[in-house]
This record gives structure tokens, C-alpha cells and sequence, in this order.
């Protein structure tokens, strides 16, 4: 087979509020779950912080966010790393490593696997709050402080724990940084600076000035709520969560066989002066950038059936986004739905584009459009005109069908409040997407579970077993994936089952 200059995504794995792997994250979004909640005790106190006069002090007007429980929970042993080095690594490394792990094993891909070629990782990042605490008493830093808050070790943490020799780089643009990412490690793929990439973006919150400094600059939602695209857009929620994504050239895919959830087309440019101040959306270069990202790629923006939008719920950022959409995407002959995972999850900052990208790959899985929160007809900013431009915004799950001739196509949009903005086309793949030897594995099946001791070991068996009870899963594919895409740890456990109600 020829080589096509095209970039497809073999792997995935997430956690985010109210989610704490791709299964749940599918879960909460057709349920139409809303997970932003008040500030737990555990990071700071809220009544110390809190006061709904935006001009107090030292205070912030926000009680809400999208938050994680036990996100610096880390089982550190099982990534070699010592407990008084975990101790010291910022959460957002540690939540890294734990969503590299899921995307690795969703795509079957082993260690042994990543030793025969080069391997990148780019992830996007841009909070520094555990570093700001960690900092608060220089009596307490050791050696691992260092390279336990870096900016750098983010990515680099990851290279190091998998013996990664490609590029690996920390990416800062804002709100855009995890697609950013996305998109710099696909012009590496093209490039030849490595043979798969590891990328996405994360974000955890920790540190209760930055929500004041937001507050006082007007940028957070009173509510505590992003309602996206409706009268009561009065500014973003905060969140926080990690989202992965594996990409490979599409014909290393298929000659290695691997799951292929999708293929992705990105580019990114900056606003330079046309938006005053610095931190103001242009929709001009959101327009260039789409216009220019469908002619490199000789895509028809007909063909567009979802867009996902960058979508946090502010009285600037909505209308300016959906004329930019509307003016490339916009069709009344075909229309097109429009929707923001942020109405779910809150504004994950740096890890908000790739939370939005998965969203897209999921509901192309189970060919299902899922619903935005906060918006009716009645109630949609009037700013936007979206009826106008023939958008719709899906309230209620709807089947994602095509036409026999026709795959399914999404829009991911994303810009940062520094001006870099990101857009991706993420395309429907119509090949085979299981791997060629499973139909041959016989019944009962033979599943493997490892761990590095043996408390993880029933964690992982337990974690299974739900999975059995959800019945969406095929037990020959789980026993090819356990037996033949897995690294075999110390610690194991075999399982048969020969149907969707018994294992042994």
C-alpha cells in the first residue's frame, strides 16, 4: 500500500469531571450529565475565597468548577517511581502518566511496541498551581522538587517512564494548548521527527488566586456554569482533567493493525493586533484559519456535520466564534449541529480542546449526537442567529446517520485568550477497525489482568468486572487485547468467560 500523508488516531484515554475513563466520559455525555460542583474542602476553603461583590479584595464571585476527586491519587509504583519522588511531582504529571497508561492499553499498544521507533509526546499545559504551593516553605524542598513542578517534566515524565527517544515538548498557548499540541505532533508524524506520537493536554486547579485574578478580569461565570450559546452566557467555568490521544500515520495503522477511532486533519495560527486587547477573540483568523486549513487539505466543508465549538459561555467569545463558524461552515442547505462539552464539564483550559476532540470520536463510535446543556430555542442568545447560518444545537440525543456514499465529519474548534487559535477536521475511517485475528479466537475466553501487587491486581480485576456488567464490549477481543496487545506485569490473574453473564 502507498503511503498517504494522513494522521489517524489509534488510542485514547481520558479522566474528567465525573469521568474517569473513556467508558464513563460516553456515559456522562448521553445522559446529558452536568458535573461542575462547589469547591471541595480539600483544596481550599470557599468561604474564606468567597464574595459576590466582584470588587472585593482578594475574593472571587465563583463557588463552582469542574473538579476531580482524588486527582492527585497515583499508584506510583506501577510507572517505577518512588513514593517520596510522587510526593513531590506536580498532579498534573502524575494525571498524565495515568491517561497515557488507559491510551496505550485502549490502543493495544505495548512497551515493546514503542521501543521499535520514535515515539514523541506532546502535551499542552498552562497552570502552575501546585508549583505556587510547593514553593509557599523552601523548607520543605528536596532534590525532587525540581523536576517534580518543571514546566517541562510534564512531557518529558512521560518520555522517561516509557524510554521514549522521539521529540518531547510542554505546550503553552492558553486555552488552545492541548490541540495546538495535537496539531504539532502530527507536523512531526508528516515530518518524519518520529513514527507515533503521544499527545493532549491537561489541566488541574489547585490554587484559589488565580481564581481571583480571573474574577477580576471578568472572565468566570457568577453561576459557576458554562451556558454556552444562551442569554445567560455571562462567562466561563473552570475544570480540570487530562485528555490523550495516540496518532500514527494512517498506513503504519493498518500495516500494524491497529484500532483506528478516526482520522484528523489540524492547523493553527495566531491573532496578531486584530483583536483588542490581547486577550479578545478575532473571528477574522478563525476564519482565515478554517478557510485555509479546508484548502490544504482539499476538504469539503459541506460534508461537515457536527462542530464542536470552543464554546465557554462569554458575551464576546460565543458571537464572535459562531459568525467566524457560520461564515465558513454555515449552509441552510445543510445543516450542521453545533454543541460545547463545557456545558458538562466546565472550561478545561489546556486540556479543553482534546476533551472536546474526544467528545467528537465518541459520539462517531456509537454514530450518536449528544445533547448541549443550558440552550433551548427560546432561551439562545440572540447574538448568534443560528438558525440564520443553519446551526442547530442538539438538546436530545440524536442518531448520527449518513448516507450510504458519505462518512461521518466533525469540526473541532479551540483559540486561546494569547490569540493562537486551533481547528481540527476529524474524518470517519472505513476500515477494518478490529484487529484481523480476533474472529479466530476461540470461546471460552481466555482474559489476563496483571499488576504490579497484588492491591492493584483486584483494583484492575474489579474495574473488569464492571466492565463485563455493562455487556458494550466483545469477549474475543478482549482476549485477544489482554493476551497479545497487554505488558504481562509480576502480579497475575486468569479469567475465563464464554458468554456476557460468566466468567470464571
Amino acid at each position: 500500500m502507498s503511503e498517504e500523508p494522513n494522521i489517524v488516531i489509534v488510542g485514547i484515554g481520558c479522566r474528567f469531571p465525573g469521568a474517569n475513563n473513556v467508558d464513563e466520559f460516553w456515559r456522562l455525555l448521553k445522559n446529558g450529565e452536568n458535573h461542575l460542583i462547589e469547591v471541595p474542602p480539600d483544596r481550599w476553603n470557599i468561604e474564606t475565597f468567597y464574595d459576590a461583590d466582584p470588587s472585593a479584595p482578594g475574593k472571587m464571585y465563583v463557588r463552582q468548577g469542574g473538579f476531580i476527586p482524588g486527582v492527585e491519587d497515583f499508584d506510583n509504583r506501577h510507572f517505577g517511581i518512588s513514593d517520596e519522588e510522587a510526593r513531590m511531582m506536580d498532579p498534573q504529571q502524575r494525571l498524565v502518566l495515568h491517561c497515557v497508561h488507559m491510551a496505550l492499553e485502549d490502543g493495544g499498544i505495548t512497551r515493546a511496541e514503542l521501543q521499535k521507533g520514535k515515539t514523541g509526546v506532546y502535551i499542552g499545559s498552562m497552570t502552575y498551581d501546585y508549583n505556587a504551593q510547593a514553593n509557599e516553605d523552601a523548607t520543605i524542598c528536596v532534590p525532587y522538587s525540581v523536576t517534580g513542578n518543571h514546566f517541562s517534566i510534564i512531557s518529558a515524565r512521560v518520555s522517561y517512564v516509557y524510554n521514549l527517544t522521539g521529540p518531547a515538548m510542554t505546550i503553552d498557548t492558553a486555552c488552545s494548548s492541548s490541540l495546538v499540541a495535537i496539531n504539532t505532533a502530527s507536523q512531526a508524524l508528516l515530518l518524519g521527527d518520529c513514527d507515533m506520537a503521544i499527545c493532549g493536554g491537561v489541566n488541574c486547579l489547585f490554587e484559589p488566586n488565580v481564581f481571583v485574578a480571573l474574577c477580576k478580569a471578568h472572565m468566570l461565570s457568577p453561576h459557576g456554569q458554562c451556558r454556552t450559546f444562551t442569554k445567560q452566557a455571562d462567562g466561563y467555568a473552570r475544570g480540570e482533567g487530562c485528555g490523550i490521544v495516540i496518532l500514527k500515520r494512517m498506513h503504519k495503522a493498518i500495516e500494524q493493525n491497529n484500532k483506528i477511532w478516526g482520522l484528523i486533519q489540524s492547523g493553527t495560527n495566531q491573532d496578531g493586533q486584530n483583536a483588542q486587547p490581547i486577550s479578545a477573540p478575532s473571528g477574522l483568523q478563525q476564519e482565515k484559519l478554517m478557510e485555509e486549513l479546508f484548502t490544504k487539505c482539499n476538504l469539503d466543508r459541506n460534508k461537515i456535520q457536527v462542530i464542536e465549538a470552543h464554546g465557554t459561555g462569554t458575551a464576546i467569545g460565543d458571537p464572535t466564534e459562531c459568525r467566524a463558524l457560520g461564515k465558513v461552515l454555515g449552509s441552510k442547505k445543510f445543516r450542521k449541529y453545533l454543541g460545547s462539552v463545557k456545558t458538562n464539564i466546565g472550561h478545561l483550559e489546556a486540556a479543553a480542546g482534546v476533551a472536546g476532540l474526544i467528545k467528537v470520536l465518541l459520539m462517531m463510535k456509537y454514530k450518536t449526537i449528544v445533547p448541549s446543556l443550558w440552550y433551548s430555542k427560546e432561551n439562545e442568545n440572540p447574538d448568534l442567529k443560528l438558525g440564520e447560518i443553519g446551526f442547530t444545537v442538539p438538546t436530545i440525543c440524536i442518531p448520527w446517520d449518513v448516507t450510504a456514499n458519505n462518512k461521518r465529519q466533525a469540526s473541532v474548534n479551540s483559540f486561546g485568550f494569547g490569540g493562537t487559535n486551533a481547528h481540527a477536521v476529524v474524518t470517519e475511517v472505513s476500515v477494518c477497525q478490529s484487529y484481523r485475528s480476533v474472529s479466530t479466537f476461540p470461546l471460552p475466553a481466555f482474559v489476563v489482568i496483571s499488576s504490579h501487587d497484588e492491591d492493584s491486581l483486584y483494583a484492575n480485576i474489579a474495574s473488569f468486572t464492571e466492565r463485563l456488567k455493562s455487556g458494550d464490549y466483545n469477549l474475543r477481543s478482549l482476549s485477544f487485547t489482554s493476551t497479545c496487545k497487554r505488558d504481562f506485569m509480576p502480579i497475575r490473574e486468569a479469567l475465563f468467560a464464554d458468554n456476557h453473564n460468566r466468567s470464571d
